[in-house]
């Protein structure tokens, strides 16, 4: 698809595409299709657009859903959860979100007259990763308050879009997203969290904990 510049036509396009992903895809359909979806959003409306809220879960999903050679996948039509995973004969709720440094405010980065200076320029690294590890812990808590509204064996998966330019992660950042694997409450069993190119889980879901993640070999 080619990048759509008019917001009304956009909309259009999201609102007709939605109900295809919600239909069961084998998932490295569902990846190219919603890859080809994301390339027609200008970024500006990606981040900016509520009604486009829901490809960027549709893309994380899809990243995890092939990491995991998963016979199945899509997103729920009324949410919560927010999609469901078809693994090893089981169907596996999901529920999804994004680790984001709370000081960033990513619709302002790509609003048309924003700065040209990165997010990565703009940041003290140090701080991003302690940012990062706290909002870690937030989420974790605000998902514990309301498992209650998940089906029971719902699976929370995490995109970490913070503390990403390190040769070497940070340890105590690192720590945090291993113990965050075996995170249960209420109806939520376990955390996935794709993180640069590595992929964390309970090992019932990610064999040993941790898998790399090669994004070239995903999209292939």
């Amino acid at each position: 698809m080619s990048e759509i510049e008019d917001r009304r036509e956009l909309e259009t396009l999201l609102l007709a595409q939605r109900p295809w992903f919600e239909q069961w895809r084998p998932s490295k359909k569902f990846r190219e299709q919603i890859v080809a979806v994301d390339q027609a959003i200008r970024s500006e409306f990606l981040f900016r657009l509520p009604s486009a809220n829901w490809v960027q879960e549709a893309l994380t999903l899809s990243l995890f859903a092939v990491a995991l050679d998963a016979a199945g996948v899509r997103l729920n039509r009324n949410d919560p959860p927010d999609a469901f995973l078809r693994l090893d004969g089981i169907e596996l709720p999901v529920e999804i979100a994004e680790v984001l440094d709370p000081d960033r405010k990513r619709g302002d980065e790509y609003h048309p007259t924003a700065p040209t200076l990165s997010h990565v320029e703009m940041v003290d690294k140090e701080q991003e990763a302690v940012r990062a590890e706290s909002q870690l812990a937030t989420i974790l808590s605000n998902k514990e308050k309301k498992s209650v509204r998940y089906p029971p064996g719902t699976l929370l998966l995490l995109y970490m879009n913070a503390a990403l330019d390190y040769r070497r992660p940070p340890v105590k950042l690192r720590n945090a997203v291993e113990r965050a694997r075996d995170f249960g409450s209420g109806n939520i069993v376990g955390v996935c969290t794709i993180w640069g190119t590595e992929l964390f889980g309970p090992t019932n879901i990610v064999p040993g904990g941790v898998q790399p993640l090669d994004w070239r070999e995903l999209d292939r």
